[in-house]
């Protein structure tokens, strides 16, 4: 992504106008300049007011354009206005005039209104800025902050004080939060470099600010606060562009219950819906997801301070990812077990608590008789003074994992001096975080003895752990999947953009793209029907392809087990009777005759697109109670083929299939994974495909194959050409025939 320049004169400008300033406490021109000028910016400072001379000592311009005749000709960075929303058009017109680089629109009153009113006059601030080139941020933002550049340029209390520099840098949908932010990364003991609420993001968007910190010097660990992505696919990119720059990045977003799924034709669209995609998509760029303020700013301030190295200079990993954990207490270490536990985190030791045997023989030459155990309860060694010694230990074995001590307020100054005593000796000599959790806090002045040590004290239990598992989500090592290429076919097409495929188009489709199809015989009466099934031979399965129905089981227009030619016969009646009953011809609705098979297993696997964030896989639980059991995993379709079947190999689709497969279950699984695979290239290739269902695919020892499928088009044609025959022809061949099928299957159920 190419970032405008503009960007360096939003964040490291070298002159700030403030339109709106004011020498009125309490008013946000005023505040907006005070703290310009309190954070010690050195750059040239302009107050704009129509009618002062001067304010806080600054002479005034009546506007820039204006005067220009009586100040050296110089074109401003950045433009703050402090002004109404009914004043910014006007404030924006002799920004243009005077040639400024970038604006900062303060005031709300926009589309976050939801009126005309508010719609209209965003929309012409966009429009502004796409005319005249220059860079807005906002509007309904309350200022920046960049640390490298000595700029507080804003109204909200955190813009009073410029805080330490660090590594830290946030981007935010949302300018109130910064308080809260900045203020919680500073108690950790961590610094900040910039802050950048993008607000309603009528030109700047948020992804343009995250390429830019991804090429920020001052930028190691970039948190990120988001109501909602404008191109997800794009977000995607830049994130992996930062792991290969050795930067971490911490998402937290907003309103994930706000919205359910969007309705749709397909299953795959609805048991999608935007958390899991938000969440597919995190996971898929080697992000950590969180899901408080508290936990992003733990998690950065543990990443900031994580100074393991890459071998191949990219993202640092944690070489040892077991955590050491030390209580005071019992009860201590199986909260700190249990919490551990519930993220998935690794503690150091064995399962069930114990050390291994060469470390458990040390550990007994200590001098107390109580079993030490981990997490290491340190009640059993009476006071503090074994950590150093226990630790010394720990370390000659190879422990040299991240360390939690959990501690309540210790009962005299001498066990509080040896514990932060053995914490910041831990923290020198291991390139891991030490962290102290202490509910409801310690003395002010040992936590600050303990920031200053590199060890982070939390107070909050939830939080606490929670940024564990996403600082351990970062550093895991694991590989984030590149983007996949897109090779498009080429050649001509016939099949219309914007609607249902019938289940024979949708099948010649998948079945070209190397998803295993059942035979399908297409039929025009009863007669045609009952050649069909000689063929392919008794149980047989009859489905009706009416015009416009995508669930075809929901209308009674699929009948399965069917015995013999009279059953045969009463099916198709029963289900003309139902086409009938529905407004359907059953004159002119063709019909399909398929193989009866059965199989242990039942799954979904489908693709759906998920509105400004792009399309995904969807692989979970099928037949007709998937949306009800509701087990998916979800990747996004440029996701590498490997990382997928990691993931799946892990996943309850993977349990399922152990469970039904038995000795069979990692070739079952191979099969299953194979499917995907297919389906995923197929989606790469076919941007105009907006959805797929592929329910269900029949699972189990021999038998891998798709009995039904779905796909629906774009409304929009502009996606490409797909190559898909407008209707299948007469004599639709088998496409797989069916496998071999186990004794003591089950019928499939789910057909549409």
């Amino acid at each position: 992504m190419n970032v405008p320049s503009s960007l360096s004169a939003l964040l490291q400008p070298r002159s700030v106008a403030v339109y709106g300033a004011s020498a009125t406490p309490g008013k946000l021109g005023h505040s907006v300049l005070v703290n310009l000028r309190r954070c010690g910016f050195d750059g040239v400072v302009i107050p704009v007011h129509p009618q002062a001379a001067e304010i806080d000592g600054l002479p005034c311009r009546a506007s820039l354009a204006d005067g220009a005749a009586s100040h050296p000709a110089q074109a401003v960075d950045c433009a703050f206005l402090a002004v109404p929303a009914a004043a910014v058009p006007a404030a924006l017109a002799d920004c243009e005039r005077a040639g400024v680089r970038s604006v900062i629109i303060g005031s709300s009153g926009y589309a976050e209104l939801g009126d005309d009113t508010g719609r209209q006059r965003q929309a012409f601030v966009s429009a502004w800025a796409r005319r005249t080139g220059i860079r807005v941020l906002g509007p309904n933002t309350n200022g920046i902050l960049s640390v490298p550049a000595s700029l507080s340029l804003g109204y909200n209390a955190a813009h009073a004080q410029l805080p330490p520099a660090g590594p830290v840098s946030v981007v935010s949908h949302s300018g109130a939060l910064f308080d809260v932010v900045a203020r919680r990364i500073v108690e950790l003991g961590c610094g900040l470099s910039r802050f950048v609420p993008v607000g309603n993001e009528a030109d700047i968007q948020l992804n343009e600010v995250l390429a830019w910190l991804v090429d920020d010097p001052h930028t190691r660990v970039i948190g990120l606060v988001i109501e909602g992505l404008g191109d997800g696919e794009g977000f995607r990119r830049l994130c992996l562009q930062a792991r290969s720059r050795g930067k971490f990045v911490v998402a937290l977003k907003l309103g994930r219950g706000a919205r359910a799924a969007h309705a749709t034709q397909a299953h795959s669209s609805r048991l999608a819906g935007a958390a899991r995609a938000y969440d597919a998509l995190f996971a898929s760029a080697g992000i950590a997801s969180v899901d408080t303020i508290e936990a992003l700013a733990g998690a950065c301030a543990l990443l900031a301070g994580f100074t393991a190295v890459s071998p191949h200079g990219v993202l640092p990993v944690l070489a040892d990812p077991r955590w050491v954990a030390v209580t005071t207490s019992g009860a201590g270490g199986a909260l700190v077990a249990d919490m551990m536990a519930a993220r998935g985190l690794a503690l150091a030791g064995e399962d069930d608590g114990r050390w291994p045997p060469r470390v458990e023989e040390l550990l007994r030459a200590l001098p107390t008789s109580a079993p030490i155990v981990s997490p290491i309860d340190t009640g059993s060694l009476g006071d503090w003074s074994l950590l150093e010694p226990t630790w010394t230990i720990l370390e000659s074995e190879g422990f040299l994992g991240p360390t939690i001590a959990f501690a309540h307020r210790p009962a005299s100054t001498a066990m509080s001096e040896a514990l932060l005593q053995a914490l910041a000796g831990r923290r020198r000599r291991c390139p891991a975080p030490v962290l102290l959790l202490v509910p409801g806090g310690w003395d002010e002045a040992l936590e600050q003895r303990c920031r200053a040590a590199g060890v982070l004290v939390f107070h909050d239990t939830v939080s606490c752990f929670d940024s564990l598992a996403a600082f351990a989500a970062c550093v895991s090592g694991e590989e984030a999947a590149a983007p996949s290429p897109a090779a498009v076919h080429a050649g001509a097409t016939t099949a219309r953009a914007g609607r249902v495929l019938t289940e024979l188009e949708s099948a010649r489709l998948l079945a070209a793209a190397g998803v295993p199809m059942v035979q399908s015989c297409p039929a025009s009466s009863l007669e045609e029907a009952l050649d069909a099934a000689r063929g392919i031979g008794f149980p047989v399965v009859l489905k009706a392809l009416a015009e416009g129905v995508a669930h075809k089981h929901d209308l009674g227009l699929v009948q399965v087990g069917i015995a013999d030619e009279a059953g045969l016969a009463r099916s198709m009646e029963a289900m003309r009777q139902q086409l009938a009953r529905h407004g359907l011809d059953p004159n002119d609705t063709p019909w399909i005759v398929q193989p009866m098979l059965r199989a242990p297993l039942e799954l979904l696997v489908g693709v759906t697109r998920e509105p400004a964030l792009g399309r995904f896989l969807v692989v979970g639980l099928g037949g007709l109670l998937a949306e009800e059991v509701n087990a998916v995993e979800v990747f996004p379709v440029d996701d590498s083929g490997d990382r997928i079947a990691r993931r799946l190999a892990g996943s309850a689709v993977a349990r399922m299939v152990a469970k039904t497969s038995g000795a069979a279950a990692q070739a079952v699984l191979r099969d299953v994974q194979a499917v995907v695979e297919h389906l995923r290239v197929f989606a790469l290739q076919e941007p105009q495909v907006e959805s797929v269902d592929i329910n269900p695919l029949l699972a189990g020892p021999g038998i891998c194959v798709a009995v039904d499928a779905l796909v629906v088009l774009r409304h929009d044609a502009s996606a490409g050409p797909l190559q898909a025959p407008a209707t299948a022809p007469a004599d639709f061949p088998v496409l797989h025939p069916a496998p071999a099928v186990p004794a003591g299957a089950h019928h499939p159920r789910s057909e549409r």
